[in-house]
């Protein structure tokens, strides 16, 4: 193992869930991506199925479901009326 790799391997990440985002079956076909329109972030798709984007400060976002760059969904989110110890939205 090189110095580099013990330096980032001695490191702590910590991240707070923002948002995530429950894409029901059978909504979309084919392969999706989730958005927030400005700032434009891309969420990350968990193991458990769920969108989910961290460290994002609390505010209102427009909400995208895209395939490729085609927007096939749009919802307003506030973040502030969201519970902070389960901020889940489902879309579809």
């Amino acid at each position: 193992m090189t110095w580099y790799e013990e330096k980032v391997l001695d490191e702590v990440f910590s991240t707070s869930l923002s948002l995530a985002v429950l894409v029901s079956d059978g909504m979309f076909t084919g392969a999706v991506s989730v958005w927030l329109k400005e700032p434009e972030v891309k969420a990350v798709l968990n193991p458990s199925g769920y969108y989910v984007f961290t460290d994002v400060p609390v505010d209102s976002y427009t909400l995208q479901v895209k395939s490729g760059d085609e927007v096939l969904h749009e919802k307003a989110v506030d973040l502030a009326v969201l519970d902070p110890g389960e901020p889940v939205v489902e879309v579809g």
